[in-house]
């Protein structure tokens, strides 16, 4: 483990989960405007636009990855618990209270989102149909 691992795993997790719920948030968007069309006229919502919201979703994601990297202070750490036997050594990765400040402020992005395709959902599955 490296500290670069370190603050690799975290940009994982960060995209991963925004490129799977900003994709499904965007789609259910699309199908929620369509549907609440309430004067039934026609309306195109390229895939153009579809990709311009996912590609913003994430570019928030990133710029709010780049702010957590540059601030909170990930290390990786030999951990020594008996100097004899070098089987029982390992890394670990150790953070600061700045990390747990700035992963919060991811969470609640991340969350929000999900609380966003959540609302879109309940109000697509409220829908009559005929």
């Amino acid at each position: 483990i490296t500290t670069a691992s370190c603050n690799f795993k975290i940009w994982l997790i960060g995209i991963s989960y925004c490129l799977m719920f900003g994709a499904l948030f965007a789609k259910s968007y699309r199908v929620h405007v369509l549907i609440n069309n309430r004067r039934l006229k026609i309306i195109l919502i390229p895939d153009s636009h579809i990709w311009l919201m996912v590609i913003a979703l994430l570019a928030i994601e990133i710029i709010l990855l780049a702010i957590f990297t540059g601030v909170s202070r990930i290390e990786a750490v030999l951990r020594k618990p008996d100097i004899f036997r070098r089987s029982s050594w390992s890394y670990s990765c150790e953070v600061s209270l700045r990390y747990w400040i700035l992963l919060g402020i991811l969470v609640g992005f991340n969350v929000l989102l999900g609380l966003m395709g959540a609302y879109l959902a309940i109000q697509m599955r409220r829908i009559k149909y005929k």
